[in-house]
């Protein structure tokens, strides 16, 4: 919770705070921004209020055909 605070008061200071989690419910309560990097690539960038865990999970996994129904 220590980590959050300090984070937050730098964030209101206009410092920019990166974090790299695969914990989705923590980027969530601590980020204005989330930016998923899969294999070194951009996989999305998900805004503020419309933060959606499952958007977020989808683009952390890597696509396949099964998995998507592509390719059927």
């Amino acid at each position: 919770a220590e980590i959050c605070t300090l984070l937050q008061q730098l964030a209101a200071a206009g410092t920019a705070v990166v974090i790299v989690s695969e914990e989705i419910a923590e980027l969530i309560a601590v980020a204005d921004r989330i930016v998923v990097l899969r294999e070194g690539r951009t996989s999305a960038t998900v805004d503020g209020a419309s933060i959606d865990p499952e958007e977020v999970l989808r683009a952390m996994l890597p696509h396949s055909s099964a998995a998507t129904g592509e390719g059927t």
